[in-house]
């Protein structure tokens, strides 16, 4: 007899999460404007937890950009915690245009070695 899964009533996740090496991401303002780089911890198809490198406070909705997928999804700030954020997708991800990389100081290799200017 196999034994029934009872959910746990203080996890509300919609989403099944996968752990992730240590993936590097940018976080932009909704306008394109650089915030910061962080490492996604996690990720579901609802959204994604950070592990963050500063404290300065972060806008409500947020463009995070995936450096090894090379792609582009909005998001809203779901909950901060030390120097852990979440985030919830509120898109699809996007492939960023070779305009997009070249502003974000991406290299057209397939190295994905990034500098600030």
């Amino acid at each position: 007899m196999e034994d029934e899964i009872i959910p746990d009533p203080s996890n509300r996740r919609r989403w099944q999460r996968r752990r992730t090496r240590l993936r590097p991401v940018k976080l932009l303002t909704i306008h394109g404007q650089f915030i910061e780089d962080c490492l996604c911890v996690d990720v579901s198809s609802g959204g994604m937890r950070l592990s963050r490198h500063s404290d300065r406070p972060l806008p409500k909705k947020i463009i995070v950009f995936e450096v090894s997928d090379k792609t582009f999804q909005v998001g809203s700030l779901a909950w901060l915690s030390g120097n852990l954020a979440g985030l919830q997708f509120a898109s699809q991800a996007m492939k960023a245009t070779p305009a997009q990389l070249q502003a974000l100081g991406q290299t057209r290799g397939n190295d994905a070695v990034y500098y600030r200017k």
